[in-house]
């Protein structure tokens, strides 16, 4: 299912759409976009029609060799689309082969893989406006290195590299080094395992220990395969011998230490996530529930819980397709992500059915919520962006922060008082 990524900068206007089969492409591809650009990613032809009917992107990457549609056939029943926010849209053929052996056919350019920032970048400047100037990115690393010598290799090393800034903070030892951890920001660590106060493995593990999501490459005198095999299996992300380091090994061996360390975490946040919709799955929501029922006991009167469902989605189904039914359910989403706040918990736990968490530091009226949510449906129906009209139902419970020690409980009360709801506009249709 298509899967919408949204840009770090809030309310970012450009959405640019990535069809590609494989999951580390699209995290690589997704670290070259400037700030406010939202990726849209497809993995596969018929997830890209649908992708692009359902979000009309301003520019698309398509991949060639993919499941089900190849490339070739994706742009050409774009092309031929009846939609002119479809057929217009720019078509950039993404590849690992050498253009000269692809027939581009009625796309506008191609880009090879591994796909470079800039040239991303330069390519997204051409059919977009307002997409601001590549930057070199910065890098806070923290070196933990009690030999002067090597610290100071490691420093001169850094500062050569022209695409990326490092700014190196030097430790000579472990406890120096985790206190800087506790009162700065490191995107890496660059660590020997034999300090003053520390050594071989224990280092690692009490740097893990600390600082669990950080890249940890090891630097190391000791030729030993064991060690190395052992710090491998303990978290670090490289293991190089200082006797071979230079500033080539170096500098690749930190980025791609950074990319499957990133690589690594967008795979939890997925297992975390609803992927059609980007909106927290069941066990995204109740994990970030509980991660905010510390704040809500410190500062929550109360909390209401609202359950939506999408009205005869069988039918949609059934009578308009598959397509149309995923169109209704990301249409469902986009409502709910404009109306929440950012500090409300939104999911997606069933194939039609949504969860939301709204935090209330005042004594509200719950019921203003629902109302003000069926009034935004009613608003896209106006709209008509879909051949049919949207209609989801409602439900929800105020319950004091105390009682979330079973959410459940709210959960289903929410679910009851929908079904309700749901009954009571049956029957007086």
């Amino acid at each position: 299912m298509p899967s919408y990524i949204p840009s770090k900068e809030k309310n970012a206007p450009h959405r640019v759409l990535l069809v590609d089969d494989d999951l580390e492409d699209i995290y690589l591809f997704r670290q070259t976009l400037p700030e406010n650009i939202s990726l849209i990613t497809a993995h596969d032809g018929e997830e890209a029609l649908l992708a692009a009917n359902a979000y009309h992107p301003e520019l698309i990457f398509l991949d060639v060799k993919m499941p089900r549609l190849s490339g070739d056939e994706v742009c050409r029943r774009l092309r031929s689309s009846k939609n002119k926010a479809v057929s217009n849209v720019p078509i950039i053929i993404v590849s690992g082969f050498d253009s000269k052996t692809l027939a581009i056919g009625e796309a506008d350019g191609f880009l090879p893989k591994p796909c470079r920032r800039q040239q991303v970048v330069k390519i997204i400047k051409k059919f977009i406006k307002d997409v601001p100037r590549s930057q070199n990115r910065e890098i806070n690393v923290l070196v933990i290195e009690d030999d002067r010598d090597d610290a100071s290799m490691i420093k001169i090393m850094l500062t050569k590299d022209k695409s990326c800034r490092y700014n190196a903070t030097v430790a000579r030892r472990l406890e120096t080094a985790l206190g800087h951890l506790q009162s700065a920001d490191f995107q890496m660590i660059l660590t020997d395992l034999n300090l003053p106060d520390s050594s071989e493995i224990e280092t690692l593990l009490k740097l893990r220990k600390e600082v669990p999501n950080i890249p940890i490459v090891i630097l190391t005198g000791i030729d030993s395969d064991d060690i190395i095999d052992e710090a491998i299996r303990s978290g670090a992300q490289e293991c190089l011998m200082k006797k071979d380091l230079n500033q080539k090994i170096l500098i690749q061996s930190m980025k791609y230490a950074v990319e499957r360390n990133n690589l690594l975490k967008e795979i939890r946040r997925l297992s975390l996530t609803d992927e059609l919709t980007g909106l927290y799955n069941r066990g995204g929501f109740i994990t970030c529930l509980e991660h905010e029922k510390k704040v809500i006991d410190r500062y929550g009167k109360s909390i209401t819980v609202i359950y939506a469902d999408i009205d005869n989605l069988k039918f949609i189904n059934d009578h308009y397709g598959h397509h149309a039914g995923d169109r209704a359910i990301i249409a469902t989403s986009q409502i709910l992500k404009s109306f929440f706040r950012d500090s409300d918990i939104l999911g997606r736990i069933g194939g039609d059915e949504f969860i939301a968490a709204v935090l209330q530091f005042k004594n509200a009226d719950s019921s203003v919520i629902t109302d003000h949510l069926v009034q935004k449906v009613d608003k896209f129906n106006a709209g008509g962006d879909l051949a049919y009209d949207l209609s989801v139902s409602f439900g929800y419970v105020t319950i004091d922060h105390k009682q979330l020690d079973n959410p459940w409980a709210a959960i289903e009360a929410a679910e009851a008082k929908m079904y309700i709801n749901k009954k009571n506009r049956k029957s007086s249709r």
